[in-house]
Parts: C-alpha cells; sequence; structure tokens
C-alpha cells in the first residue's frame, strides 16, 4: 500500500493514496520501522512523506478525555511490515 506519512507531536498518520481521510498509525507492528525513517528523512514539522508498507485498518477505542469520545472506536493504521520511502511526492 502507497500513502502520506506523517507525525504530528507524538502521533503518527497516514492516508492511504486510495483514501481521502488520514488516520492514526498504532505504534505496535513494524511502526517502529516507518517512525525511524520518518525521522531520518523529514525536514520539516508534520511534513508528509511517501511510504510504502503493508498493513490494515482496526479500530481501536479513543482514549483521549478531551473529546469527549473517551472509548469510542477510532479507524487506526497498523503496520505490518514497513517496506520503505518512495521517490518524489505524488500518489502513482
Amino acid at each position: 500500500m502507497v500513502g502520506h506519512y506523517r507525525n504530528v507531536g507524538e502521533d503518527g498518520m497516514f492516508r492511504a493514496c486510495a483514501e481521502e481521510a488520514e488516520h492514526l498509525v498504532v505504534s505496535e507492528g513494524d511502526a517502529a520501522s516507518l517512525e525511524r525513517a520518518y525521522r531520518d528523512t523529514a525536514t520539516m514539522t508534520a511534513e508528509r512523506l511517501l511510504v510504502r508498507l503493508e498493513g490494515n485498518v482496526i479500530w481501536q477505542p479513543t482514549s483521549d478525555p478531551a473529546t469527549g469520545r473517551a472509548g469510542e472506536k477510532q479507524r487506526a493504521w497498523y503496520v505490518e511490515r514497513f517496506v520503505g520511502l518512495e521517490t518524489g511526492d505524488t500518489c502513482p
């Protein structure tokens, strides 16, 4: 799967090329490899990088009581395997 990844604060966010919305990347699976590559490559805060990964969507409970939605389910990405960075910044 190819899409744009960026880091917002402490959270990784991913938007697959075929989708309109971006979603949180959970810190399990191979997310650490994706985060390391991002930190080594990004030159600006919250910069979007085109990446290739193997993963799937999961539903997980929200954990931010400030939103008033704690305990509800939110869509998130689980990275099974970070494949690598893609050249360019435009979805194929």
